[in-house]
């Protein structure tokens, strides 16, 4: 059997399975049959590897050992997955699924999704923000209902068409409209009930009708 001088001479590494037992400094100190080690992570090892993980160790005797895979987790709490550094998962030419019974995803600082179409379907969404902007071309918004709560409103728009069935408005204080010129057509009957009407012209105001009936 070679000697561990002469494995670390040729390159060579043996492996072995062990216990973490310690983490300091950025390294895992591993229990083996052969004694103790101090390994460092593998780029490959995707698990982080925690107290009391079993895992595999490659080791060539010159003091350079690596942890490459964890083979069973000692906790129940979730897995730590990932490497040290920009991370990339998947391939542009292949696709990539993430399932689960629940899926978090959360970012510290910041969180981008770009695609050419991209579908959201589910059966409730959540959205909580401090703040929100939306900006684009064109938009379709399509609800069977519809409920909104606003503290405030401000809208600005170049041209706004609107076509409703039935409108019902009760606005409990006060209404306040300034428009530059206004157009009104009822095809049917137009009732105004008030317990007082005032209406002020600067200049004329033309009644036309086939018959006005006064009190």
């Amino acid at each position: 059997m070679q000697t561990a001088a002469r494995m670390a001479a040729h390159g060579q590494a043996h492996m072995e399975y062990g216990e973490v037992v310690q983490f300091r400094d950025s390294r895992f100190l591993v229990k083996t049959g052969s004694g103790l080690c101090q390994a460092d992570r593998a780029t490959g090892c995707l698990v982080a590897p925690e107290l009391g993980d079993r895992v595999l160790v490659a080791d060539d005797g010159s003091g350079e050992a690596y942890i490459l895979s964890v083979l069973a987790r000692a906790s129940k709490t979730p897995a730590h997955v990932g490497v040290t550094g920009p991370m990339v998962l998947g391939d542009a030419d292949a696709g990539l699924a993430l399932r689960g019974d629940t899926v978090r995803l959360a970012a510290g600082r910041a969180m981008e999704l770009a695609a050419t179409d991209m579908a959201v379907v589910t059966q409730k969404t959540t959205v909580r923000t401090n703040e929100l902007d939306a900006a684009g071309t064109n938009a379709l918004v399509a609800f069977s209902s519809i409920k909104s709560v606003f503290a405030s409103i401000h809208q600005t728009a170049g041209r706004v068409l609107s076509r409703f069935k039935r409108v019902y408005t009760r606005i409990d204080d006060f209404e306040d409209e300034r428009v530059g010129r206004k157009r009104l057509f009822v095809h049917s009957d137009f009732d105004i009930s008030s317990q007082r009407t005032v209406l002020h012209a600067q200049k004329n105001v033309d009644v036309k009708a086939d018959k006005i009936n006064l009190g």
